[in-house]
C-alpha cells in the first residue's frame, strides 16, 4: 500500500513535465535510454573499491570448481568465460543460491552459481524466461515497425505459458489505424526486423530500480506507469526490473535469457485485434520461435505456426499457476510436435595418455576419444590453461602459435615440433546438443624435455694455498634440470665418502668446494651436465694454479 501511494505521487509530479515536452519516437527511446544509463551508473558508483567475493559453481563437470570474482562488477556471464566457450554460447540464465538471476546482473555477494541452459533436466525456467524474452522482442519490433507520425502504445507483456504454443505481446495504434488490418507482407516485414536484431545479437542489459526511477522513465506513457505500479505491488522488495536492448527500455515481470542470439527460428504469426480498452483498440501481436541449436524441420515448424496463428487468451495470474503445475516443464523437442521420442544419453570424454612427455623438437600425440550414441558430429575444442586459457583448437581451425603445425583425427591432436612454449596443460572438450550431459572433457598435461646445453663454468685460475675455493657449473636450460659430474685432468671427482675429505660436490647444485687447497689441488677442471635426455654435455674447462 504504501509503495502504490509513492507511486501515485510521483506520477503526478512527474504528468504537468512529461505534458509539457512532446517527444518523437526515436527521441523517447534515446531519453529512455539515457536514464537507463544514468541510474546504472549510480548503481555501479555504489561499489568504489572492487571487492572480491567467491562462486562456488554447480553443474556437470563443474563440482569443486571456485572463481574470485568481483562485487558489484562480476556477473554470472563474467563466470561462464572463466570455464569453456560451450558455456559462453549455451548459458541461457543463471540460479544465485537457488535465485533467479539474469546472466548480465552483477553478483553481490558470495554464492553458489547453476547455469541454466536449455537441454537441461528441467528446463522450465529456461524455456518460460525464452518465451518471455521473444514476447519483449516482439514488442522492441512494434514498437519501431510504424512511421513516426503514428503512435504505438506497448500494454504490458502477457505471461503465456509455453504450453500455449505462442507468446504474444498486446498494444495499442494510433487511432487513425484503427481500420488497419496487417497483411502477409506486413508480418513478413515484422519477421525480418525481428531475425535482423537476432542477428546482432544483443544483449538485454538487466536493471533493477524503484519504482520512482522507472516512473521517471516512463513519464509519457500513462500505460505504463500503471504497469510500473503494478509490478512494484507485487514485488517481494517493491523494486521494478527493467531490461534494455539497444535503446529500447521495457518492463519485465521476469527475467529475460541473455541475449537476442539465443533465439533461432522466429516468426510474427499473427496480428489480432482483440477489442476496445482503456487506452484504445487492443491488438495482440502473436509469434512463434525456438532457441538456438533447436531448429524445426519445415514440416514440423508449419504445424507449430498454424497453431500459434489462431488468438491466444488472456492470461491471469492464477491461469499462470495452474499451467505452470502442469506444463512448465516440457522441453523446447522439434520432435513432440510429430510424437517421435528416442533416447538420449551423456557425451563421454577419455585419454588414453593423461601425461605426455616428449623431448624437444619432436611430435606430441595428445590423445582424446569420445563417445555419443545421438549426436555423430560434436563439437570439438582443444584449449591450453596458462595464467589465462587460449584456444589451441577452435571452430575446426588451429589457432594461434599451433596453426600451420598441428593435425587433429577425430578428437585427437598431434602437435609437430614442439618447444618448451609448449609445454603445459590441455583441455579436450567435446560438446553436443543431443545428449541430455551436453558438455564431456578431459585434460592432457604436456612434459617437453631438453637435454642439456653446454654449461656455464666458473673455474677461478688461481687461488692461496689453504684458503677456500668454489667451483661453479650451472645449465639452467635442460629439462628435467641436470645433475652435475666435476673432472680434474680428465679423472672424474668421485664424491667423497669420508666425512673429513678436502672437498665436496654437490651434484644436484653443480657446486665443487675446496674446503682448504693445496698445491695437489692444481689441475685442468670442466664440468659436464647429464639429464638422462640426449647427450651429455661439458664445458671448455679452465686450469687452476694453487700457489703459496
Amino acid at each position: 500500500m504504501a509503495c502504490r501511494k509513492v507511486c501515485q505521487m510521483v506520477q503526478r509530479r512527474l504528468a504537468s513535465s512529461a505534458a509539457a515536452e512532446r517527444l518523437s519516437a526515436a527521441e523517447l527511446r534515446s531519453w529512455r535510454s539515457a536514464l537507463f544509463s544514468k541510474e546504472q551508473n549510480r548503481q555501479r558508483s555504489i561499489y568504489p573499491r572492487i571487492e572480491k567475493i567467491e562462486v562456488a559453481m554447480q553443474g556437470p563437470g563443474l563440482q569443486g570448481t571456485r572463481l574470485v570474482m568481483n562485487k558489484g562488477v562480476s556477473t554470472p556471464h563474467s563466470c561462464a568465460k572463466h570455464l569453456t566457450e560451450w558455456h559462453v554460447c549455451s548459458a541461457a540464465l543463471a540460479l544465485v543460491d537457488g535465485e533467479l538471476w539474469h546472466l548480465h546482473r552483477p553478483l553481490t555477494r558470495s554464492c553458489t552459481l547453476r547455469l541454466l541452459t536449455f537441454k537441461d533436466v528441467d528446463p522450465q525456467l529456461v524455456n518460460q524466461a525464452f518465451w518471455r524474452s521473444c514476447a519483449s522482442l516482439l514488442g522492441q519490433v512494434l514498437d519501431d515497425a510504424f512511421k513516426e507520425e503514428y503512435s504505438v502504445e506497448l500494454l504490458n507483456v502477457l505471461e503465456v505459458p509455453v504450453s500455449a504454443g505462442a507468446f504474444c505481446c498486446d498494444l495499442v495504434l494510433d487511432p487513425r489505424l484503427d481500420s488497419w488490418s496487417p497483411s502477409e507482407e506486413n508480418l513478413r516485414s515484422l519477421t525480418r526486423d525481428a531475425q535482423q536484431l537476432i542477428h546482432k545479437d544483443l544483449p538485454w542489459e538487466p536493471l533493477e530500480v524503484a519504482p520512482p526511477v522507472a516512473l521517471e522513465i516512463f513519464s509519457h506513457s500513462r500505460c505504463k506507469q500503471e504497469e510500473v505500479e503494478e509490478i512494484a505491488a507485487h514485488s517481494p522488495n517493491g523494486v521494478v526490473s527493467l531490461y534494455r536492448c539497444g535503446q529500447h527500455v521495457m518492463l519485465s515481470g521476469g527475467p529475460l535469457v541473455a541475449r537476442t542470439g539465443l533465439c533461432c527460428q522466429y516468426e510474427v504469426t499473427a496480428l489480432h485485434a482483440v477489442g476496445e480498452g482503456q487506452w484504445g483498440l487492443q491488438r495482440r501481436a502473436q509469434g512463434l520461435s525456438l532457441p538456438v541449436n533447436l531448429t524445426a524441420h519445415h514440416t514440423v515448424w508449419r504445424r507449430l505456426r498454424q497453431r500459434a496463428e489462431k488468438l491466444l487468451a488472456y492470461y491471469t495470474r492464477e491461469d499462470r499457476k495452474r499451467e505452470a503445475q502442469h506444463s512448465g516443464t516440457e522441453k523446447f523437442d522439434c520432435s513432440r510436435a510429430v510424437s517421435i521420442c528416442f533416447p538420449i544419453v551423456a557425451v563421454t570424454v577419455t585419454t588414453s595418455r593423461p601425461r605426455v612427455e616428449v623431448q624437444e623438437n619432436s611430435d606430441a600425440v595428445l590423445s582424446c576419444e569420445f563417445k555419443t550414441e545421438k549426436d555423430q558430429n560434436p563439437r570439438i575444442e582443444w584449449k591450453k590453461k596458462d595464467k589465462e586459457v587460449s584456444f589451441v583448437y577452435f571452430d575446426g581451425n588451429f589457432r594461434g602459435p599451433f596453426k600451420g603445425r598441428a593435425k587433429i583425427e577425430g578428437a585427437t591432436v598431434t602437435l609437430r615440433k614442439v618447444t618448451l612454449k609448449d609445454a603445459g596443460e590441455y583441455r579436450c572438450e567435446v560438446s553436443t546438443y543431443l545428449d541430455s550431459v551436453m558438455l564431456g572433457e578431459t585434460n592432457v598435461t604436456l612434459k617437453v624435455l631438453v637435454p642439456p646445453h653446454t654449461p656455464t663454468c666458473d673455474i677461478p685460475s688461481s687461488a692461496l694455498t689453504g684458503s677456500r675455493v668454489e667451483l661453479r657449473c650451472s645449465d639452467q636450460i635442460s629439462i628435467p634440470p641436470a645433475e652435475y659430474f666435476w673432472y680434474k685432468d680428465r679423472k672424474p671427482l668421485v664424491p667423497p665418502r669420508q666425512a673429513n675429505a678436502s672437498y665436496t660436490v654437490n651434484q644436484r647444485t653443480g657446486v665443487l668446494t675446496f674446503l682448504t687447497v693445496t698445491r695437489a689441488d692444481t689441475g685442468q677442471y670442466h664440468c659436464e651436465a647429464r639429464n638422462g635426455v640426449g647427450q651429455p654435455k661439458s664445458c671448455v674447462g679452465n686450469h687452476m694454479n694453487i700457489g703459496e
